[in-house]
């Protein structure tokens, strides 16, 4: 795997959000940029769209491309590409050729109801590609350097675990591990209901009592799960019960966390390029960045 990063862009601003972004994070971590351009559809021949290939224009890319980044003052070190076709296959076809630690893609825009909505060619490379992907989600306000990391004690966390950690110690940033637990199936469900207001209240707090019980057993499980990884950034650990996907964005929304780091699929090793339902919620509704990690 290379230490680089890659950025497909376009002439756009959203683009110039990635670029900075990007350029932020290798004078943090000392990677390199490669940034691709896709040019498609260039001409019709009868029913069929065509790409020209010509050596002429995509000399033009680069120098536009070269004077686009100098511009916007990228300090990092980078290379350039520029390639004809359709750009979901592009980006993979350049993943698989230089191997990068990631992709760094926008999720693109939104609805008026602020769910995320993936452009075509981000949906295909986070579906299909064969490593980790950065959507990347413009903020609408200013975040904490938060990194939230779920955890299911699955094989892929310890890769999981140890790139935040990885990320957090060159960021400064904190770490707050969260585990989703199912609710326990409390013995009280079992019981008739009553009227009787001194029974009903000793049954609920019988209930608290084990729901409390269970709270600091799943905490302590947790806990150490954590410690056997020996990080060394500033973390917390945070439990909960019910939904993976509904907690996790609760969580965000109470820490204003800057990212989310989460595993495609916990059985990813079973199902090749698989995105399981927590990590495609959050890709969708939560309110920051999402780094969707893959074991490629």
């Amino acid at each position: 795997m290379k230490n680089q990063i890659l950025i497909p862009i376009t002439p756009s601003a959203v683009s110039q959000e990635v670029i900075r972004l990007a350029n932020r994070w290798c004078k943090v971590t000392g990677s390199e940029l490669h940034i691709l351009h896709t040019r498609s559809k260039n001409f019709m021949q009868g029913k069929k769209m065509l790409f020209t290939q010509d050596e002429t224009l995509m000399k033009k890319d680069l120098k536009e491309m070269e004077k686009y980044l100098k511009g916007m003052d990228v300090s990092a070190k980078y290379e350039m590409s520029s390639v004809s076709g359709e750009p979901h296959l592009k980006i993979l076809e350049t993943e698989s050729k230089i191997d990068p630690e990631f992709i760094l893609i926008p999720a693109h825009s939104h609805t008026l109801i602020k769910r995320v909505f993936l452009g075509s060619t981000t949906r295909h490379v986070l579906n299909n590609s064969r490593g980790p992907v950065y959507i990347y989600r413009k903020p609408a306000k200013k975040f904490n350097l938060i990194f939230i990391v779920p955890v299911d004690y699955s094989d892929t966390n310890s890769g999981l675990i140890e790139l935040a950690d990885r990320w957090a110690q060159k960021s400064k940033a904190e770490l707050m591990f969260i585990h989703v637990a199912e609710l326990p199936v409390i013995e009280d469900e079992k019981k008739d209901f009553t009227w009787e207001w001194d029974q009903r209240l000793s049954d609920d707090m019988a209930v608290k009592e084990q729901l409390k019980s269970e709270r600091e057993q799943q905490k302590e499980k947790l806990d150490q799960y954590i410690s056997q990884f020996d990080v060394i950034s500033k973390y917390k650990t945070v439990l909960e019960f019910g939904r993976s996907y509904e907690k996790i964005i609760e969580l965000q929304k109470m820490t204003d966390a800057i990212l989310i780091i989460v595993a495609a699929n916990s059985s990813y090793e079973k199902m090749q390029n698989a995105v399981g339902r927590t990590a495609k919620t959050l890709v969708y509704d939560a309110a920051c960045s999402v780094f969707l990690y893959k074991q490629g």
